[in-house]
């Protein structure tokens, strides 16, 4: 019978023993099991925060992508119409070894000052202006000149509007073509070049369409770029 009790006993405590690693093993599977459980939350709310982060990096490339074209556009645009013009007497008159041009004629002069006006010629003919010299009142007849420099009196002669009156003392009286542009500031111009050429100085006035340059180089563009990278990267 002791036999007996001993081997019940065993048994129980073996069975309570074996109930105890069974419940064990279940709740080391289900921590597992929560753990895992916990640990893909938190990745997938990781992955939803960095896709948040890519996208709004992605938008601001994007952003600073578009200022960059904008910019590159404005930069090219202004480039190109900031550029002042040279307003040389070639931007209206032939040359002196042209003949013809779809938009360009010879310098008309009118002499009336009963005199040789050969300093005056040589003097346009080293701005290399062609000109052409007539004696005649008849300004209907000089309906082809872009300008002309009169020497007896001011008139006005269609389409052009072109004349200059020369004194003897070579006072001049400009008349221009109103449709050209920069016809007056040409035409005065090379008068200004003609009095320093008959005071013997060889330099020559330059006219230009604007009085400064505003230019937009490259190399502000190229600082600019670099400070939105810096401020893209910073945010």
């Amino acid at each position: 019978e002791e036999m007996d009790t001993k081997s019940t006993d065993e048994l129980e405590q073996s069975l309570l023993m074996l109930s105890e690693v069974k419940s064990c093993v279940v709740n080391r599977k289900s921590l597992w099991k929560k753990q895992a459980t916990t640990i893909a939350k938190v990745h997938f709310l990781n992955l939803k925060r960095e896709i948040k982060s890519v996208t709004v990096v992605f938008l601001l490339f994007t952003v600073f992508l578009l200022i960059q074209i904008f910019m590159f556009v404005v930069h090219h645009y202004f480039k190109k119409a900031v550029v002042p013009i040279q307003l040389s007497p070639n931007l209206y008159f032939l040359k002196t070894n042209e003949t013809y041009d779809k938009y360009k004629t010879s310098l008309l002069i009118q002499n009336y000052t009963g005199s040789n006006i050969d300093d005056l010629i040589s003097a346009l003919r080293n701005q290399n202006i062609l000109t052409e010299v007539l004696s005649v009142s008849d300004y209907e007849s000089a309906d082809f000149h872009n300008t002309a420099l009169n020497n007896s009196r001011y008139q006005t002669f269609a389409p052009h509007s072109a004349a200059l009156n020369v004194h003897k003392s070579y006072m001049f009286t400009a008349a221009f073509n109103r449709t050209m542009i920069h016809s007056l500031p040409v035409m005065m111009n090379i008068i200004s070049n003609f009095y320093l050429y008959s005071l013997n100085i060889t330099e020559k006035i330059q006219v230009w369409s604007n009085p400064f340059f505003q230019e937009i180089t490259d190399i502000v563009f190229t600082l600019v770029l670099y400070f939105e990278a810096v401020l893209l990267g910073v945010l």
